[in-house]
């Protein structure tokens, strides 16, 4: 599964971490330049590389729909903004 996902990762060019929302958005980038319907430019690889791109989405896609979200404090608190995590740390205190 690890070597698949990483695989998938390199084909989209994504990093190590990522939202479901830049993944959406970076598949509709890299579908828009290569998908032979949309590519301005005509390649002779543009069909090889939209299906190698649907196919790492379909691997990534997999892998986020059955992935077991933390809801633990500590993991959420990995996200908080900068006010949150001072108000969290202070309280009201001025």
């Amino acid at each position: 599964m690890r070597s698949r996902l990483r695989w998938a990762q390199r084909i989209l060019s994504l990093g190590m971490t990522v939202t479901r929302a830049e993944f959406k958005e970076r598949v509709h980038q890299l579908l828009q330049a290569w998908h032979p319907d949309h590519a301005t430019a005509t390649d002779p690889r543009s069909l090889e590389l939209t299906q190698r791109i649907l196919i790492a989405r379909d691997i990534i896609d997999d892998y986020l729909v059955n992935y077991r979200y933390s809801l633990q404090d500590a993991e959420i608190d990995k996200y908080l903004s900068p006010r949150e995590w001072f108000e969290k740390r202070f309280g009201d205190d001025p």
